[in-house]
């Protein structure tokens, strides 16, 4: 097995345990919200609109991931599917640059956010490399 085939499938299965995670833990909070939301009819509702907004949002991004993670598992030895895993590359970081951008628009910039950067854009970008060397696997 190559070693880009490697890096692309390891990255894939990052990508689905955390995005397990994020599934689990932001699908309790949206049913959190609604149960608080059924307690205190007509306090805050947009608050709560707001709010469940966000979680559907993360939720999406997570499935999003979950779906890159499955394909980079899936296609990790098949150098003719490098662009869908291409695609799901771009996208995970793009997505992963809104969160961080949102974060900082939010609470404004400091060393915090470096980290957040870092941390999340490790594993999309290695899932990239990952998928640009199967694409060139395609090419030999």
């Amino acid at each position: 097995m190559e070693k880009g085939s490697s890096l692309l499938k390891l990255t894939g299965v990052l990508m689905i345990l955390s995005s397990i995670i994020v599934i689990v833990f932001y699908a309790l909070l949206l049913l959190g919200v609604g149960f608080i939301a059924e307690l205190t009819k007509g306090i805050g509702d947009e608050l709560k609109v707001g709010v469940s907004l966000v979680l559907i949002i993360a939720l999406v991004a997570a499935a999003i991931q979950f779906i890159a993670g499955c394909i980079g598992v899936k296609y990790h030895k098949q150098p003719d599917k490098a662009g869908a895993c291409l695609a799901f590359a771009v996208v995970i970081i793009l997505i992963a640059g809104a969160g961080v951008m949102f974060g900082i628009i939010e609470s404004g910039f400091d060393t915090s956010h470096i980290v957040s950067i870092s941390l999340g854009m490790v594993v999309p970008l290695l899932y990239l490399l990952g998928a640009l060397h199967l694409r060139d696997l395609n090419k030999k």
